[in-house]
């Protein structure tokens, strides 16, 4: 089928590996596919999504982000700046912070609440599964969050496959 001139198709979401994630039809919601609902797919068949508004990125599908998206509420992190001149101080991130490609840290990080602040402060990045990442820029441990996990494993970042550099971890 077309929308708008491009075209689309149904897909199956557990077998697909698109950057852009499936959508859920809201279309046909009563349908269903192996007892799921319809998912459909642009970039399937080579158009771009420009119905969708407000898509979140969730990384490549080589290393996609982890953890529970759109999630309310706030989540501490605290920082200790002795080492650049600051103090410490706790930050109120979102409840959903390093769900999706974001610049997290923008306006949140101290640092970055500076007149000239760090490269890392636009840079988007998400929190990812290590032992599925298959992508160059190997993913660290998060130091905003030490005792999280994920899989039973600490919480690991990444800023490739988001499509930054990630200019933070060697410095910070």
């Amino acid at each position: 089928p077309q929308c708008k001139g491009k075209q689309w198709c149904f897909i199956d979401p557990c077998n697909c590996n698109f950057r852009d994630l499936p959508v859920k039809s809201e279309y046909v919601s009563d349908a269903r596919y192996r007892g799921s609902p319809l998912f459909y797919s642009y970039e399937t068949c080579g158009s771009k999504n420009t119905f969708s508004k407000n898509l979140p990125d969730f990384g490549s599908p080589r290393c996609r982000c982890v953890g529970l998206y759109n999630v309310p509420g706030t989540t501490d992190v605290h920082f200790d700046l002795a080492a650049w001149g600051g103090a410490k101080e706790v930050v109120s991130y979102p409840g959903d912070v390093g769900t999706s490609c974001k610049a997290w840290d923008k306006d949140m990080h101290p640092l970055c609440r500076s007149s000239n602040p760090p490269d890392f402060c636009t840079a988007k990045w998400c929190y990812v599964d290590p032992c599925e990442c298959d992508m160059l820029d190997i993913p660290k441990v998060s130091m905003y969050l030490p005792k999280a996990s994920h899989s039973g494993k600490h919480l690991y970042y990444n800023y490739a496959t988001c499509g930054s550099v990630d200019t933070f971890t060697k410095k910070y």
